[in-house]
């Protein structure tokens, strides 16, 4: 998928998902997310899949089995943004990158920023869970920072796009 078809699949999605507030998140397979949408009397649910194979980010009305314990990668997305709703879907830094922020409420009752960013990159595909000022606070594969691809993915370190090898 190349940038133009990405950035209208970010544009379309935020169209449709602007101000939607999460009703449930999931995790059925090792590396997919599904979360469930409510926006007005409309129902999505959104699939974001880290599938070396076929990474990819959409709608859908199948649903799947999920596993009866929660991997704890959804329960954190579970603990910060079942009180939440879609503030934007954009490109990041005009990559194969999608980033979903969410306006959330925090336990003490004030609001706090989110995004996940979907990086769709064939094997180097993720799903990236990140605060307000881009800390890493989970993600579904990490990286080490001895990886010669430049790109660590660790909890509690800053956000940066993947250096592609030349």
């Amino acid at each position: 998928m190349d940038l133009f078809n990405m950035n209208a699949l970010a544009c379309e999605l935020c169209e449709t998902l602007y101000g939607a507030k999460t009703d449930k998140i999931v995790q059925p397979e090792s590396d997919e997310i599904r979360f469930y949408l409510r926006r007005g009397n409309r129902n999505f649910i959104l699939v974001i899949s880290a599938n070396a194979k076929v990474p990819r980010i959409h709608l859908t009305k199948q649903k799947k089995q999920n596993p009866i314990n929660a991997p704890a990668f959804c329960m954190l997305l579970r603990k910060h943004l079942s009180i939440g709703a879609i503030e934007n879907i954009s490109i990041l830094n005009n990559d194969r990158a999608i980033k979903i922020d969410f306006l959330c409420k925090s336990e003490m009752k004030d609001f706090k920023r989110f995004s996940i960013i979907v990086e769709l990159m064939s094997r180097y595909s993720n799903i990236v869970f990140v605060d307000e000022n881009y800390t890493i606070l989970e993600a579904m594969k990490k990286t080490s920072l001895d990886v010669p691809n430049n790109h660590p993915i660790l909890k509690g370190i800053k956000y940066s796009p993947l250096v592609r090898p030349k």
